[in-house]
């Protein structure tokens, strides 16, 4: 509805619902419409153990105005604070499409305010990239289950390191997410490999 086709895969919240510290029964709710669809959703994930959590909310447009995204934002953060540490300081966000007018104004009304922007960079591919120019000693290659794991794992902790967002993820949350899933191709992740470490 926000963007005109789907930006996730059902193998995407699977692997969302496998995360460490989320339990289903506890950390997601459904609201059913009067035709039995699924009409909204919400789940929050402590990304830092009681201290930072992440809310994943949707509704039907045509279902808006009925109070259910305040009902659901309002179960989210009853939750993050069951599971916040003692003492204060936990934090917890949302991500939602910019378009999305109804969400942002739910969102201000609650009291949240914009933090930061993720923009998504899209390329039609009408013909063949350009040949890269490799570095002389570098090679690029598949990854090899079994003995790539952990240093990709560690050149992505790296890589995002510098996001305010950012929480180091231990390497068997990671690799839960990222490769004990059922959609996880090896033959699409690419490496550049020096050597001695990878890139």
């Amino acid at each position: 509805a926000d963007e005109g086709d789907a930006q996730s895969t059902i193998d995407d919240l699977r692997g969302n619902w496998q995360r460490a510290r989320f339990d289903l029964k506890k950390d997601a709710w459904v609201v059913a419409g009067p035709d039995r669809r699924i009409a909204a959703y919400v789940d929050v994930w402590d990304r830092t153990p009681g201290e930072r959590f992440q809310a994943d909310g949707y509704a039907r447009p045509d279902l808006g105005g009925h109070g259910i995204g305040t009902f659901l934002v309002r179960a989210a953060e009853e939750r993050a604070r069951e599971k916040a540490m003692p003492g204060g300081g936990a934090t917890i966000s949302h991500t939602i499409f910019h378009e999305n007018e109804a969400a942002t104004r739910l969102l201000v009304a609650e009291g949240y305010a914009p933090v930061q922007h993720y923009w998504r960079m899209v390329i039609g591919l009408n013909r063949a990239p350009p040949e890269p120019r490799i570095p002389e000693g570098v090679a690029i290659r598949s990854f090899v289950p079994g003995q790539d794991d952990q240093a990709v794992w560690a050149v992505v902790q790296e890589a995002s390191s510098d996001n305010h967002n950012y929480a180091p993820l231990p390497f068997e949350e990671w690799a839960l997410f990222q490769l004990n899933r059922e959609s996880f191709d090896p033959t699409l992740y690419f490496i550049a490999d020096a050597g001695s470490e990878i890139s």
